[in-house]
């Protein structure tokens, strides 16, 4: 509002009957000052600006750029934490290919690899080769209740190749079953952009 003013008088300044002044005036000196001089053009806009984006507009409107944002990189790093949870359980998998059983059999229910729990990740099981991630407990209500599927493939050369959530297998690999992308209820865009759909 000062720099609106013919005095530089903010509302409280008008209210009060007072004025704030560079350096100490007497009172016959400031009741002769006329008008403060005109505000640059340049200053009008900077106020301008600076009342839209850190006044009572501006904070909303940051609000709604940075809310989401920020709830789209708690629930990455969730279910990132998940995929960590995941890495004893594909190494399980791994074992039991490399000595000779097919993947559609190796199902590992009850499996506890040990190591730390994840307070987002209600359990991680194998079933048919295939690695799936339950989220819930503290999870985001996004992805609480929903599965995160990471499967198992072999190449020509008979190496395993994972493959995660919505994403399409390599070319050439047999994957241990089909239609796995629809049982990752996730939405592609929480996702890691490798276990994405193909757009």
């Amino acid at each position: 509002m000062a720099v609106f003013t013919s005095r530089r008088q903010t509302l409280h300044d008008m209210m009060a009957g007072t004025l704030v002044v560079g350096r100490e005036w007497s009172d016959e000196e400031v009741a002769a000052a006329g008008p403060a001089p005109p505000t640059p053009v340049w200053a009008t806009v900077l106020v301008v600006l600076g009342v839209v984006f850190f006044g009572p507009f501006g904070i909303g409107i940051v609000a709604a750029i940075a809310i989401p944002a920020y709830q789209s990189y708690t629930i990455r790093a969730q279910i990132a934490d998940g995929l960590r949870q995941a890495e004893p359980y594909k190494a399980e998998v791994a074992s039991a290919v490399a000595k000779g059983r097919p993947l559609a059999e190796v199902d590992f229910p009850d499996l506890d690899p040990g190591g730390p729990k994840s307070k987002y990740v209600v359990s991680v099981r194998i079933v048919n080769g295939a690695v799936a991630i339950d989220y819930g407990l503290s999870a985001n209500r996004i992805i609480a209740g929903n599965e995160l599927l990471l499967v198992p493939g072999l190449n020509e050369g008979r190496e395993l190749v994972w493959v995660c959530g919505h994403a399409s297998p390599p070319q050439g690999v047999t994957m241990a079953f089909n239609n796995y992308a629809r049982m990752t209820g996730i939405p592609d865009n929480y996702l890691p952009l490798t276990c994405r759909g193909n757009r």
